[in-house]
């Protein structure tokens, strides 16, 4: 008896604690809400076959007291889900949890792990609150999440941000041909500093700019009800030609030789001189000291202070473990090993706006022992990776390209038989990581990576970048050289290094190095056309390729889109996601965007807020206008709001349709600002159905935050009513992008891109899907060896809500572009994984080795000699590259 009834005592003892359990979670959750009656029944279908599903261990069996208390966490997790509590995107199509550790840190929802019972419990976060527990994500080390156990709320922490100086009346700041500086002057203004600057701050409110550029935020004067602020006490930035007045404003003032110029960003300025204010989105140049013209876009004139602004806040997300590179060594005993870098060379070809980078990297293994090596290392989001090398021995082995299953079995078997193997794989989005074995004891193993990609260009200007970093504090020699193609014409700048100039048969050649030196600075450069050049330069131009039987058409027109003189006036209605899948990483985000957005929308903008989860809740019942005090008020709304439930989106539309109606006379210009991910949970999920929920007369503009977003319903939503839509993520200068949002939206957008031939033969891939102004249009087909060039293109999409036609003769296309082959296979790859990646998996293979372009279903692969290539059946590397970097035979 007593045998018995100790035999029973754990199960009884544990089904009281499963049952006390339950009880609390049940107390305390929060704000039980009434979920969709379909979802819960998919949830509890879900749970139901999961926990009748038979165990992996053959013969195991449960015991009924197991079975039970199974049923009864599966009861009280229903019961979670009923009430809102499932978090982190649980039920999200697409939600694929195998990505890098620093990437998952976006989309993970925290837990509390109760060390008492082994339970790991979701919390039901807020996004901002003063905390008692902490809770440190695993695989992160520079960010914890936060949890206050009595009210259920979670925060983030993140590191601090670079201080700003003080500047007091009677100092002077200068800066040199390299520096750039921000500072706080004393009323709270911030004044930024572009290179070879002099200003003096004469009164609080009052500064000099003797030469160069400034970009000022003026902190705004509050005056009681019916008082008018005097001009003695408005902020002024004086020049020896002009006195600039600011009325409420962000303004750019810069002083030269040719004279003074002002853009203006937000609010307006009095110029001395004119006799109407500049307003935003108006330019005075110096060049036309008369004129008052239509203002570049915003970001484009103070794109100086963007890493100046990136700094003066601290980053959401840290920096990633692997930018410029990382290299982890583990010995054969699995401890890490250091070794050092001895070389490290960036070798760029640029060619007519598209980059081909290598890097060469020789390291040297000090311990006797052969080790094994993982590297990491982030690429531009729009690059293409293409090429791996490695000396075996004396001799160069060029990587092949093969599925990805067969490469990686074929490495671990190599690796088991000692061999000397080295796998690049695709981790995530824009991280590769490689595996080498062996780093033998005291040798050097030397590696070379390749990749490919178009260049950013604005309004002319080209802008290349290569991130610094690099686990490696030292480098033994570092050196860089950069050859543009016919840049004998182009004016380069560069805030990163000095370089070295040379030209060579029309090309432009620039080399920097080192000694010994830490590899934290980006290489940064931009490529600018001479005037003359510029006006002279056609705004369509054509060229093509012929490669392995196919020949290549691209493409490039920069139109001239209509513009406005005047910023319009808009009516913002914030749609906020603030489901359960919104982890307090991915709802930061949001906020620092949304908050972005409205610091600089015009002051005579008003703005809603509706955030959405299963239920909507609004944050004031009539529009409020967008002045600092509102905005301060929303953004600690924003904070307080619980991520719990999931999403419910034609709930949401229904709601801003509901609000649009009850103000309809308030709202001229209604502007709906979507943050976050667009893929409902609850109710309508269909994408067509939900698109006729927005109302008509409103402008979507869609912020997908995050790596999984519906683009497909945001693209559709930009398109159908003359919005705009694009993609944030936590790990992004937040603030930059948010101000390159709302000046995007400030300028004419051509959007829902389609170019054909006349006869419509062939398919034209465009590399961007929406276009602004200053902006230039690339689109790649493909042609048969023999087909004939088309006579004729066109070009549509949808300008500011309405149809728009372009036809553009194909006339003298440049030949040898040697570039566009990868370019259309990457561009190729791109829209078969839009369009569904499992069912154009066998085409991404079959295109992705034969043409060298990675995709996330292969990998590359070096082997020891020729023979293994034929035994493990690997495509064998290949030389006809663009461009391809020299690298000896043996060394």
């Amino acid at each position: 008896m007593n045998a018995n009834n100790q035999s029973d005592r754990p199960d009884n003892d544990s089904q009281n604690v499963a049952d006390r359990n339950v009880e609390r979670l049940l107390q305390e959750a929060y704000r039980p809400e009434v979920a969709d009656p379909e979802f819960v029944q998919r949830a509890t279908a879900a749970m139901q076959a999961a926990a009748s599903r038979p165990r992996a261990v053959p013969g195991a069996t449960r015991s009924p007291a197991t079975t039970a208390r199974i049923a009864v966490c599966a009861a009280a997790a229903v019961m979670l889900v009923a009430g809102g509590m499932l978090l982190g995107g649980m039920w999200q199509p697409g939600n694929d949890r195998s990505d890098s550790p620093h990437q998952q840190l976006a989309q993970r929802s925290p837990v509390v792990q109760m060390q008492d019972g082994g339970v790991t419990v979701p919390v039901a976060p807020a996004i901002n609150q003063v905390v008692h527990a902490e809770i440190v994500l695993a695989e992160t080390t520079d960010l914890a999440y936060q949890f206050e156990s009595e009210s259920g709320t979670v925060a983030l922490r993140a590191p601090q941000a670079t201080p700003t100086e003080m500047l007091a009346v009677g100092d002077s700041i200068e800066t040199g041909p390299t520096g750039r500086r921000r500072a706080t002057l004393p009323d709270g203004s911030i004044l930024y500093l572009n290179r070879d600057t002099l200003v003096t701050l004469d009164q609080p409110r009052r500064i000099t700019l003797t030469r160069g550029e400034v970009y000022v935020e003026v902190d705004p004067r509050h005056p009681a009800d019916g008082e008018e602020v005097d001009d003695a006490d408005r902020f002024a930035v004086i020049t020896p030609g002009r006195t600039v007045t600011a009325l409420g404003t962000k303004f750019n003032v810069r002083h030269g030789d040719e004279g003074t110029g002002v853009t203006v960003t937000q609010g307006k300025v009095r110029v001395s001189g004119l006799t109407e204010p500049l307003t935003a989105g108006e330019q005075l140049d110096p060049e036309d000291a008369e004129q008052v013209k239509t203002a570049p876009r915003a970001t484009h004139v103070i794109d100086w202070t963007r890493d100046l602004i990136a700094a003066a806040r601290s980053p959401l997300v840290p920096a990633s473990d692997h930018a410029g590179g990382s290299l982890i060594v583990i010995d054969p005993n699995g401890q890490e090993m250091k070794l050092s870098l001895r070389k490290y060379h960036v070798d760029v070809h640029i060619e007519d706006g598209f980059a081909r980078t290598t890097i060469d990297q020789t390291y040297f293994n000090h311990m006797p022992q052969r080790l094994e090596g993982t590297f990491h290392f982030p690429l531009p989001t729009d690059a293409s990776l293409s090429r791996l090398a490695m000396y075996v021995g004396e001799k160069l082995m060029e990587g092949g390209m093969a599925e990805r299953k067969h490469a990686r079995e074929t490495f671990e078997s190599i690796v088991r038989k000692m061999q000397d193997p080295a796998l690049l794989e695709w981790v995530d989005g824009s991280t590769f990581k490689m595996r080498v074995f062996p780093l033998e004891g005291r040798q050097e193993k030397r590696i070379v990576i390749s990749y490919t990609q178009r260049l950013s260009s604005l309004y002319r200007e080209t802008a290349y970048r290569f991130p610094a970093g690099h686990t490696m504090p030292i480098v033994g020699q570092w050196s860089t050289k950069i050859r543009i193609k016919d840049g004998e014409r182009l004016r380069f700048e560069s805030d990163s290094h000095e370089f070295e100039t040379d030209k060579k048969d029309g090309d432009l050649v620039l080399t920097a190095s080192a000694k010994n030196t830490a590899p934290t600075r980006d290489i940064a450069i931009r490529l600018m056309e001479r005037k003359k050049d510029n006006e002279a330069r056609a705004p369509v131009r054509f060229a093509v390729a012929e490669h392995e039987k196919s020949k290549y058409l691209m493409l490039r027109w920069r139109p001239e889109l209509p513009t406005e003189l005047k910023r319009e006036r808009r009516d913002w209605i914030v749609l906020f996601e603030a489901a359960a899948d919104r982890d307090p990483v991915l709802a930061r985000a949001q906020i620092d965007i949304v908050r972005t957005l409205l610091e600089n929308a015009e002051h005579d903008d008003t703005f809603s807020i509706i955030t959405a989860g299963t239920r909507t809740h609004r944050f004031a019942a009539a529009p409020q206008s967008a002045k600092p005090k509102n905005v301060a008020r929303a953004i600690k709304f924003l904070e307080r709001t619980h991520l719990v439930g999931a999403l419910n989106l034609g709930k949401a539309f229904d709601q801003v349709a509901v609000m649009i109606e009850t103000a309809a006379e308030e709202l001229d210009n209604p502007h709906l600002l979507h943050v976050g991910s667009g893929l409902p949970v609850l109710g309508q999920r269909d994408t067509d159905a939900l698109l006729k929920r927005i109302p008509d007369g409103v402008r979507y503009v869609g912020v997908g935050v995050g790596k999984h977003w519906s683009r497909a319903l945001m693209k559709r939503a930009a398109a159908q009513t003359g919005g705009y839509y694009t993609q944030i993520n936590p790990d992004e200068q937040i603030q930059w992008r948010a101000m390159e949002l709302l000046a995007t939206l400030n300028t004419p957008r051509l959007l829902a891109i389609n170019v054909v031939d006349m006869a419509e033969r062939h398919r034209f891939l465009s590399c961007d899907e929406s276009l602004a102004d200053g902006e230039e249009l690339c689109a790649i087909a493909r042609l048969n060896e023999h087909d004939p060039l088309p006579e004729e293109l066109e070009v549509t999409g949808t300008l500011n809500g309405k149809p728009f036609t372009q036809r553009i003769p194909v006339t003298q296309p440049a030949d040898g572009a040697g570039y566009l082959p990868r370019i259309w296979a990457k561009l190729e790859i791109d829209r078969m994984l839009a369009e569904g990646a499992e069912q154009n998996k066998s085409e991404i293979i079959r295109l992705s080795k034969a043409m060298y372009v990675m995709s996330p279903f292969t990998s590359l692969l070096v082997l020891e000699n020729e023979a293994m290539y034929a035994q493990y059946n690997i495509d064998r590397g290949r030389k006809d590259h663009w461009a391809l970097y020299p690298c000896p035979e043996t060394i």
